[in-house]
């Protein structure tokens, strides 16, 4: 990986300078309307997603997807009408059916925890105890515990945050 400087700009401030100007794609659109036309780039709240598709027709969230990934969990039904599921989905759940994939990935392909793991550190985004769960999950020195253990410690409270690091060192010299 390389550090990528566009015309003298750090990635942060290419996101940011220029100002993103949304009016030329909604121009585009209203020009162009039998093309399909989508905007990428500083939209992270349900509110702004609606307001886009009010204009085009689609909307890139990547970055707030991945850092805050529960935030889509009720897009079906809010976006696209789909019924809400009987039971609807918890982070848990999510978590769980994250863990038994790891185990599936191991045994199939020798896919490492850590490969799929990094991917749901946001699930847990802006939660009580969200940083340590994500310090567990991203624990080197617990690639050898089964998902599942790593899934019970993570969610384990310690009783400083200095027991944080002595119960997964703990755990992975067990």
């Amino acid at each position: 990986a390389r550090n990528a400087w566009l015309k003298g700009l750090s990635p942060k401030e290419n996101r940011e300078v220029p100002p993103l100007r949304y009016e030329l794609v909604h121009r585009l659109k209203r020009e162009f309307p039998h093309l399909v036309i989508g905007i990428n780039g500083g939209i992270n709240t349900s509110a702004q997603v609606s307001e886009q598709l009010a204009e085009i027709d689609g909307v890139m969230v990547g970055r707030e997807a991945y850092h805050n990934p529960w935030w889509l969990a009720s897009w079906d039904a809010g976006f696209f009408g789909e019924p809400a599921l009987d039971q609807p989905l918890t982070r848990e759940h999510v978590e769980a059916l994250m863990c038994d994939y790891m185990v599936r990935e191991a045994a199939e392909h020798g896919t490492p925890k850590s490969a799929i793991a990094r991917h749901m550190l946001g699930l847990r985004n802006g939660l009580p105890g969200a940083r340590r769960w994500r310090q567990v999950w991203s624990d080197h020195r617990l690639r050898d515990m089964s998902p599942h253990a790593v899934k019970a410690l993570a969610h384990e409270m310690p009783a400083s945050s200095a027991s944080v690091t002595a119960d997964t060192t703990a755990l992975a010299d067990a």
